[in-house]
């Protein structure tokens, strides 16, 4: 298997993890808002990303993207494809559920 380094950080681990966080609730049920669902999908990449301690450089490596693209996400200005929301959540160790979980909830 290739090992996946970025700036020292063997992200090779992530790669195919079964072991994923699944949300038990908070997860928006209905989506009446298109607003409020991109809102939370981006609020959650970013806070997904820095609690990894990962900079957008790592991510745009891994995804193989450029860090900018990463920087539009996380500020909603680019949607995500369903394939590279899929490889996030392997990297951050999370169902994909997870990116839609609203805050306070």
């Amino acid at each position: 298997m290739k090992q996946i380094e970025c700036r020292g950080k063997n992200l090779n681990r992530y790669r195919y993890s079964s072991e994923l966080i699944c949300p038990d609730k908070g997860v928006l049920s209905s989506i009446k808002d298109q607003d409020t669902v991109r809102q939370c999908l981006k609020d959650n990449l970013l806070v997904l990303r820095k609690k990894r301690a990962l900079t957008q450089s790592d991510v745009a490596d891994y995804m193989g993207v450029s860090y900018q693209q990463i920087q539009k996400y996380e500020r909603g200005l680019n949607r995500i494809s369903a394939e590279n929301l899929y490889r996030l959540s392997r990297l951050y160790g999370v169902c994909m559920e997870h990116f839609f979980i609203q805050e306070g909830l």
